[in-house]
């Protein structure tokens, strides 16, 4: 039974990426691959778990987890926002219903 965990209102947008990192944290499973049934609410439950305040995922299988989406500064958060729904447009591994970021784009939630 799979808990349905993300709302609406939990969506924070589609944010481009860089080398630096968005957010610090990336889930890695144990062989150092991406958990293969990776989607949003897998994401969020295990970013919230380690008390991150938002979840995002990136490029169909990656999760990342941080405290803040606009850490790059507020005079850069309209390069780095992007509000249009094709910036992140990559179906997840686990379900393709699910937009789960796209290149360098990634999509973030609310823990």
């Amino acid at each position: 039974c799979q808990v349905q965990v993300i709302g609406s209102n939990d969506y924070v947008g589609c944010f481009i990426d860089t080398p630096t990192r968005l957010f610090p944290y990336k889930y890695m499973l144990n062989n150092g691959s991406h958990p293969p049934n990776m989607e949003n609410n897998m994401c969020l439950l295990h970013c919230k778990e380690l008390g991150y305040m938002y979840s995002g995922t990136q490029n169909y299988e990656e999760c990342w987890c941080g405290d803040d989406p606009y850490w790059y500064g507020p005079e850069d958060v309209a390069d780095k926002y992007k509000q249009l729904r094709f910036a992140c447009d990559r179906e997840c591994l686990a379900d393709s219903v699910q937009i789960c970021g796209g290149g360098w784009r990634i999509s973030v939630y609310k823990t």
